[in-house]
């Protein structure tokens, strides 16, 4: 009896075989092309959790010589329960003769124990080819499933079915390119019931899967929230050697201030992609631009269904500083934006338009020297442009096949806020942005949000 259950993923080429034990194993790095023969040798991919190996899939050859080795085999007469044995004497017989390299790949793992997951194009009509294949599996006597994979539009499942049932104990429908978690959980079940002795190590095993599921869901909330409450009372500190800043270095610390921002979008796609194991993803640069959101367009009123009185009436756009504090202003209606114009005030360049934006804070150190604080954001529409953000990603990177290797088109702003929830989001938004001090009860308030609107998208 093996430590874990083993799968060898077998079938025709260009089948889909690697792209499934990619999705199944949760690995981005297998290699998957849609030329023929890419596979070369069998490959272990074991699916890991807390360094404990719960399965483990072989990732093989296509059959290249199926009927020159079912003949091969059928000259050895033989009882049923001697087949694997004559199997068995092909691999040592063959074992370097190139002919039959694929061959030997593909059955290696299936004689050491290793259960056979036999995979086959639905989208293709049915054809009597395959039944070399099959027999030759039948052969090895270990215990086997089939997988119909779509890779066309084109559906000959029936057909497939009425076929496989004749060589495999179960048959089942799988896309890896779209499979998500409870799919990927059901074939799990079906797999576990290839083998008695593997029944219980393999509910061991999804039992593991599940709660480890449940904790990647948790840590991305977790960090959905660390991420936002970080932004949003994020502040800079800059130093100036005169008494008033110049129009160049107040430009400058703007600059500086909104590519730290990016900066922390960035390392928050990288920290959900490591949640998710998609270290190798191919996606588009899905990063803020900050200098081309129209915060009042129809299109951002439409998202969050805000207009301008209610986003100047909530109070978040009055001023914020008391004292020797001074505002900027948002130029036109871009985020971040604006032409600099008329002189100097209170030492801090001002920039004139339509809403106060960021703080701008102006302290004193020793004498003949200044300290520019810039921050926090003080916009409402940020808060929410920023927190869609954030979550559309991680839906779309946790619920993403390993199996797919295409680019991900990343769109911006959906509209994932009901009305209920937006109202107390924007409540604990200006919580969040405000106070000096933040409760927990806030934060875990906050956190318990985000976990709703993540959990029903």
């Amino acid at each position: 009896m093996t430590s874990h259950p083993k799968f060898a993923v077998v079938g025709h080429p260009n089948k889909g075989k690697s792209t499934i034990v990619s999705s199944l194993a949760l690995d981005d790095t297998i290699n998957i092309s849609d030329i023929s023969g890419t596979t070369k040798e069998s490959r272990s991919f074991p699916l890991k959790v807390d360094g404990k190996i719960i399965y483990e899939l072989f990732d093989t050859p296509g059959f290249q010589r199926a009927k020159s080795l079912l003949a091969w085999l059928n000259s050895h007469t033989v009882s049923a329960h001697q087949k694997d044995m004559i199997v068995n004497d092909f691999i040592e017989a063959n074992k370097t003769n190139p002919k039959y390299r694929d061959e030997i790949e593909l059955l290696t793992p299936i004689m050491n124990g290793a259960s056979i997951i036999y995979v086959v194009d639905g989208s293709k009509p049915y054809s009597s080819e395959y039944e070399a294949q099959m027999e030759i599996l039948r052969w090895t006597t270990q215990p086997s499933m089939a997988l119909i994979n779509l890779i066309g539009d084109d559906n000959f499942v029936d057909e497939w079915q009425k076929a496989l049932g004749q060589y495999f104990r179960m048959v089942r429908v799988y896309n890896p390119l779209n499979a998500n978690f409870q799919t990927h959980l059901n074939i799990l079940k079906s797999m576990s019931h290839l083998k008695e002795e593997w029944i219980e190590p393999m509910e061991h095993s999804i039992e593991i899967f599940t709660n480890y599921h449940q904790q990647k869901i948790d840590s991305t909330i977790n960090l959905i929230t660390d991420t936002m409450v970080d932004i949003l009372r994020f502040k800079t500190r800059y130093k100036i050697a005169s008494k008033k800043p110049s129009k160049n270095e107040m430009e400058r610390f703007l600059e500086d201030y909104k590519s730290q921002i990016i900066s922390k979008e960035r390392e928050f796609q990288n920290n959900i992609n490591r949640i998710w194991h998609h270290n190798n993803i191919n996606k588009d640069n899905f990063l803020i631009e900050l200098s081309n959101i129209n915060l009042f367009s129809q299109k951002s009123k439409s998202i969050f269904g805000l207009n301008q009185k209610e986003i100047i009436s909530s109070g978040v756009m009055g001023g914020v500083l008391a004292g020797g504090g001074v505002d900027m202003l948002l130029g036109g209606s871009t985020l971040l934006v604006g032409s600099m114009v008329g002189a100097l005030v209170g030492g801090v360049s001002a920039v004139i338009g339509f809403s106060k934006l960021i703080d701008v804070e102006i302290l004193g150190q020793k004498v003949g020297k200044i300290e520019i604080v810039l921050g926090n954001i003080k916009d409402i529409n940020f808060s929410f442009i920023l927190l869609s953000r954030v979550l559309y990603y991680s839906n779309i990177i946790s619920s993403h096949s390993h199996g797919v290797r295409d680019k991900i088109e990343l769109k911006e702003n959906l509209n994932i806020f009901d009305k209920d929830n937006k109202k107390e989001i924007e409540k604990l938004h200006k919580k969040i942005q405000n106070r000096r001090f933040l409760r927990d009860a806030t934060i875990e308030r906050y956190r318990e949000i985000i976990n709703i609107v993540f959990n029903n998208r």
